[in-house]
């Protein structure tokens, strides 16, 4: 099957999933099948698949769905494709709309995604598409996995979460790619939440400034919801 007919058949299901949200006979069917897809083998049917789960999942009748079918450890495994893979990079969005329901949250943290995240991140400077979508991707991936969690925080913190979400809040990097200092901001703001030891971590990284001046920046505006 050619990439573009797997591309267009993953699209169909992802839109007919979110027309028929409430449909239960719908999501058990479809949804497996994208999950069974991520591990295929098929050429470009991970990233496909991935990214139509993305889609799906936002729906949030489909996450238990989809995290009884095994997408998490699945997606993990994409993840550690690295920065350059379009599959990989689909895997983290996916992530970032699993993460939104609290035992998804938990299984990816478990299965050891917050290290391929925050390795995503360093990746800010990469001159494709795909590997600022990197960014992008991994910052909302990590920005709902920090939320209300001081022990996912801690794991985040422990694999340098923190000084690479930092290196994303750079004003002139933020004028380029307000979207993804936006996300970084709001991980930061979720790893920092009563959290005194990383609260510190940031002010002796000297953040408070960027931060400040970030503020007054026109990538300020808002252009992404705030998420979990």
């Amino acid at each position: 099957m050619e990439d573009g007919s797997v591309e267009a058949l993953l699209c169909r299901t992802a839109s007919l999933l979110a027309q028929h949200e409430d449909d239960l006979a719908i999501s058990t069917f479809a949804i497996p099948c994208l999950v069974g897809l991520l591990a295929s083998g098929i050429e470009g049917a991970a990233a496909h698949a991935a990214d139509a789960l993305a889609r799906a999942v936002s729906c949030s009748s489909f996450a238990a769905t989809a995290r009884e079918a095994g997408a998490v450890p699945r997606l993990v495994d994409l993840l550690w494709e690295g920065p350059t893979s379009r599959a990989a990079v689909a895997a983290a969005g996916a992530c970032a709309s699993l993460s939104v329901d609290p035992t998804c949250q938990a299984e990816i943290v478990e299965a050891g995604g917050v290290k391929p995240l925050v390795a995503m991140l360093q990746h800010r400077e990469a001159p494709d598409r795909i590997g600022l979508q990197a960014a992008e991707c991994a910052a909302a991936a990590l920005r709902n996995l920090a939320f209300r969690r001081q022990d996912h925080s801690d794991r985040i913190a422990l694999h340098g979460g923190i000084f690479a979400l930092l290196r994303l809040v750079d004003v002139d990097y933020a004028l380029v790619q307000p979207t993804t200092a936006q996300l970084a901001c709001g991980a930061l703001a979720n790893l920092t939440h009563a959290h005194p030891t990383n609260q510190l971590a940031v002010c002796e990284a000297r953040a408070i400034k960027p931060l400040v001046a970030l503020l007054a920046s026109p990538a300020a505006a808002p252009r992404v919801s705030p998420g979990a």
